[in-house]
């Protein structure tokens, strides 16, 4: 069975790895996770490329929709 209890402190991830899981698996955008972790944006993406690289991720790609919201090619 699945303990889906909410994880001690020390067993959650450095916020990198928690915002690539956000943007790669969840397809949540770098300013949703900025706002969500209360940083700047340039600051998520700089750490989801560094974590990315750090475990061999190809990140998925990310254009702009007619009205210059981040939205994710399918």
């Amino acid at each position: 069975m699945v303990d889906f209890a909410k994880p001690k402190e020390e067993e959650v991830a450095d916020p990198p790895l928690q915002w690539l899981c956000r943007w790669q698996i969840q397809r949540w955008p770098y300013a949703k996770i900025a706002k969500h972790y209360d940083v700047d944006e340039t600051t998520v993406r700089d750490g989801v490329e560094s974590a990315a690289k750090l475990v061999g991720l190809t990140l998925r790609k990310e254009v702009l929709d007619e009205n210059q919201n981040a939205t994710d090619v399918q």
